[in-house]
């Protein structure tokens, strides 16, 4: 069985952000190749995995201490790495390595407790891998580290270092909050607030840690605004375009003032669609939808799960929307099919990604929101390129 495209686009997505190799194991070893990923980087030794189905994430190890995180996903085995610990493997260690493994241990990303605690938690999130056990692993490993810090240096350590992960949860919390009422007044104040980098410990390298906290956040809020009834193919666009300017930067004042625009424009999307006129549960109901797209979306399903008869939903959907709950679907189906067809995946494949009937199906229901083809449309809206404006970016209209 080959990987959803969903899946793809989402290790897709983990690589570029996180900047490690994936590669994709049968369960015998056997390792696979799939054209959507990158060609993955493999140590200069061979490499003894142990998969288990049972386990929902295994960190391994390598000889030089590189660390793995393997994960069952589809009757296949996702491997995330090699990376190093920014604890595990002294610099000596690599300076004093052959020639032939210096250059592979130094090309290695090195991620710090928190950035893995970073990783896990967007792992869980996309994967739905229950890792709360691993969260406080490494919760324990950083403060473990801390300690020996405090230890080894002899000076206190800054109570700014020990509130900062406090401060992180309590902004993110104010920032989902305020964009849920859609208002971006009270964004500019609370963004005016928090005008600096949160990182919670300095770093070496405070530009790469600000950037990969902002692309962090660029996620966690696309997809909130997603649940929350936003256009999906707009709220795509927009992430990538952002995580784009956020990588060109060279000052982390620039990468925060791109991070504040984000956060205030994707909060004017929310107020643009008006959420609150809604009821709470037809808010339920369109963030189900959004959320379950790559689904088929059962009307059966949507009752079950939401504890609504069938009478009260048709009813209430149309009442408040203004158009059925299947064309609902359906229009949002259509929505996040342009998207894929842009990226020039077949017709055929969207379809069966989608949960279409059939391929004639799906063109019959795709020309009747678009007027044209699958096909017309692929061959007239190439995805623009990497040199578009942020107009260009801010999303397509349904």
């Amino acid at each position: 069985m080959a990987l959803s495209m969903e899946n793809i686009q989402k290790l897709q997505s983990i690589g570029k952000r996180f900047r490690f190799s994936i590669a994709i194991y049968e369960k015998n070893g056997t390792l696979l190749s799939f054209e959507e990923l990158d060609a993955p980087s493999l140590p200069p030794y061979p490499l003894s995995f142990t998969f288990n189905k049972k386990h929902n994430l295994s960190i391994q190890y390598g000889k030089f201490n590189e660390v793995f995180f393997i994960f069952p996903l589809q009757e296949r085995f996702v491997s995330m790495g090699p990376m190093l610990h920014s604890q595990s493997l002294p610099k000596k260690t690599i300076e004093n390595s052959p020639a032939s493994l210096q250059g592979y241990l130094q090309q290695l990303p090195v991620f710090s407790s928190k950035q893995c605690r970073d990783l896990l938690v967007i792992l869980d999130h996309l994967f739905s891998l229950q890792l709360e056990q691993y969260y406080v692993e490494y919760l324990q490993l950083l403060t473990k580290a801390q300690k020996h810090r405090i230890e080894t240096r002899n000076h206190p350590l800054q109570k700014e270092a020990f509130t900062s992960y406090t401060a992180l949860f309590h902004l993110e919390h104010q920032l989902m909050e305020a964009m849920a009422k859609g208002d971006p007044n009270q964004l500019y104040q609370l963004v005016r607030q928090t005008p600096l980098g949160i990182l919670p410990i300095p770093e070496t390298n405070d530009l790469r840690h600000e950037k990969n906290y902002c692309i962090i956040l660029m996620e966690k809020i696309s997809w909130f605004a997603i649940q929350m009834g936003v256009d999906i193919m707009k709220c795509l666009s927009l992430r990538d375009y952002y995580i784009q300017e956020i990588e060109k930067q060279t000052q982390v004042m620039s990468v925060l003032t791109i991070r504040d625009g984000a956060i205030v424009y994707f909060t004017e999307l929310l107020h643009e669609i008006s959420m609150h006129a809604y009821s709470l549960m037809i808010r339920r109901v369109i963030q189900y939808i959004n959320v379950h797209i790559y689904d088929p979306l059962p009307l059966a399903e949507i009752e079950k799960h939401l504890f609504l008869s069938n009478t009260q939903l048709r009813r209430s959907f149309k009442q408040e929307v203004g158009i059925s709950i299947g064309t609902y679907i359906q229009k949002q189906k259509i929505i996040l099919a342009k998207y894929l067809l842009m990226t020039q995946i077949p017709p055929c494949t969207v379809a069966k990604e989608l949960h279409f009937y059939d391929l004639p199906h799906f063109t019959k229901a795709f020309k009747k929101h678009t007027g044209m083809t699958p096909i017309q449309f692929q061959k007239s809206h190439p995805l623009p390129s990497n040199s578009y404006t942020i107009e260009e970016n801010r999303g397509f209209d349904a």
